[in-house]
């Protein structure tokens, strides 16, 4: 169905998009599923009402599910070595209990690209900028400097 570009339009324009699923959607993505307020919504339903946005949002989610079958070119161990190799820093901020895109997963990249530092944030899902925000910016200050 994802391989039909129309089929896959319909079917994001009626769910991913439809505001009202906005918020039991981005609460299957966190751990903590109060932090989803009705204050947030808002901001997270804006970019769906763009023209063309189901689209595009389908056209993604059709590229990450066949990306999903095999392992995408960029994220081969040894593509991420020679990048980190580059000397660019790199920062992962993950969530403890993100059940999208485990744990495991953080540390099994963070050990492909020596030097990168790994904050991981205690009692958050998959969204750590909406589910402790403090501690989030927290670990971006940390490796990015204060502000000035």
């Amino acid at each position: 169905m994802l391989a039909s570009r129309s089929l896959r339009t319909t079917l994001v324009g009626a769910t991913a998009t439809w505001p009202g699923l906005t918020g039991p959607l981005l609460r299957q993505f966190v751990h903590r599923r109060d932090a989803v307020t009705d204050a947030l919504l808002p901001a997270y339903r804006l970019p769906f009402a763009r023209t063309a946005f189901s689209q595009r949002l389908g056209d993604w989610a059709a590229a990450f599910a066949q990306a999903s079958c095999e392992p995408a070119e960029s994220l081969r161990p040894e593509r991420l070595t020679a990048w980190a190799a580059r000397g660019l820093p790199v920062a992962l901020v993950w969530g403890e209990e993100d059940r999208i895109t485990p744990l495991a997963q953080g540390h099994a990249l963070q050990r492909w690209m020596p030097g990168a530092t790994l904050a991981v944030l205690p009692d958050v899902g998959h969204i750590p900028h909406i589910e402790s925000p403090e501690a989030f910016a927290t670990a971006l200050i940390g490796v990015l400097g204060p502000p000035r």
